[in-house]
This record gives C-alpha cells, structure tokens and sequence, in this order.
C-alpha cells in the first residue's frame, strides 16, 4: 500500500517536472519569436527611414518641376499680352 502511494506520488511529480519542462519549452520560443519580431520591426523601420529620404529628394525634384511649370505658364501670358 506504501509502494503504490509512493509510485503515486511518483507520477504526480513526473506530470509536474512535465508541465514545467513544457513551460520552458513555450517561453523559449516565445523569446525566439520576440527576437524574430523585433528584426522585422527594425528592418521595418530602416526601409521607413530610406522612404523618407527618398521622399525628401522627391519633394525637391516636384518644387522643382512646380517652379518650372510656373516660369513656363508666365511666359504664354506673356505672349498672350503682347498680342
């Protein structure tokens, strides 16, 4: 009767050691997860800045252009007054 309370006992701490090793296990892989998570967010972030010089260098070419197109409208109406 003592042996199977003892081999009881036994499993239940098995079970345990079980669940604890299986607890482990998930926050291991959470970690990895995290790790993998927080690459994808900088590499995210690194392309982000790349796009908002980019921008910037756009925004100067279409000022650009803008300014441009203004010059060019200024010269038919000037035309159009000379006639």
């Amino acid at each position: 009767m003592e042996r199977e309370k003892i081999r009881l006992q036994i499993e239940e701490e098995e079970k345990n050691l079980n669940r604890l090793e299986n607890d482990l296990r998930q926050l291991k892989n959470a970690k990895i997860r995290y790790h993998r998570e927080i690459e994808f967010a900088e590499a995210r972030i690194q392309k982000a800045k790349e796009n908002i010089i980019k921008n910037e260098k756009d925004q100067v070419g279409a000022a650009q252009r803008i300014e441009a197109q203004i010059q060019a409208l200024e010269a038919v109406k000037r035309l159009l007054t000379q006639l």
